[in-house]
This record gives C-alpha cells, structure tokens and sequence, in this order.
C-alpha cells in the first residue's frame, strides 16, 4: 500500500479536505474492510479481470450505503485497435459490463463515452476513446 493521506481535522490547512487513499496491488486480495469505502475509482482494470460479477461484488461489499464508484475503460473498437491487446486483455462489451454491475447492487449505471481522436504507435494509427461509468450501491 502506497498513500496519500489528507485529513479534515482540527488545524488543517485546507479545511473541507477528505482522506484519499491510494492502494497499488492486486484487486482480489486487497485488505479494504467491507462498508468502509465511500467511493472508489478504478481505472483500465476491467481488462484484466474475467469474473466481472465477482470482482463487483467484492466492491460492493466494500462499499458504505449509498457509496459510489467510478470505472474507465477503452471501447472495444479502440482496444481492438491496439496490437498489445492479444496479450492478455479481455475486452467486455459495455452492456456485460453494465448487466454484470447491476447484478451485484451496484445499480443506477450511468455511462458517457469521450472521443479522444487518435494517436500514432509507431506506423499504427489508434482510435482513443474513452468509457465513463458511474454507479451507486442500491
């Protein structure tokens, strides 16, 4: 666990300020206390994982009443583009992934996807894009 911690407490420069958290490790085995978590971010992980619903259950259950996350992802056109996605990388359609949360209470999803245009990788020119999801435990 590596951290940056900001507290709200009596003499604190920057009164209002909330504790962030930042964890770097593997998602499966992480040592978060369920209902501890008033939101979590998760950025280009969902590539990696195969049990969607396990691993957003496991969220859930970190998740205080009313806890919010919020997931990034590429589209699968973009990520389809890339020649390292051969390597290990599962690209789920959004509705799977939407349906998948849903199932494990994590309910009212909503999504924005955000053009990006493109880049170049060597001679490769890549769509970039990007997958917003928000969600709320129910």
């Amino acid at each position: 666990k590596r951290g940056q911690q900001h507290h709200n407490g009596a003499g604190d420069q920057n009164p209002g300020a909330s504790r962030v958290d930042i964890h770097n490790g593997n998602c499966r085995s992480a040592s978060v206390e369920a209902a501890s978590l008033d939101g979590l971010m998760v950025v280009n992980l969902l590539y990696f994982i195969k049990n969607l619903p396990d691993l957003f259950g496991q969220i859930a259950n970190w998740l205080r009443p009313d806890g919010r996350t919020v997931f990034s992802i590429r589209s699968p056109g973009s990520l389809n583009a890339m020649p390292f996605t051969q390597c290990g990388f599962r690209v789920h359609p959004l509705e799977k992934i939407k349906a998948a949360l849903r199932k494990s209470d994590l309910g009212n999803v909503t999504s924005a996807s955000h053009d990006e245009g493109t880049t170049m990788l060597g001679e490769l020119k890549i769509p970039v894009d990007a997958i917003i999801m928000e969600t709320r435990l129910r």
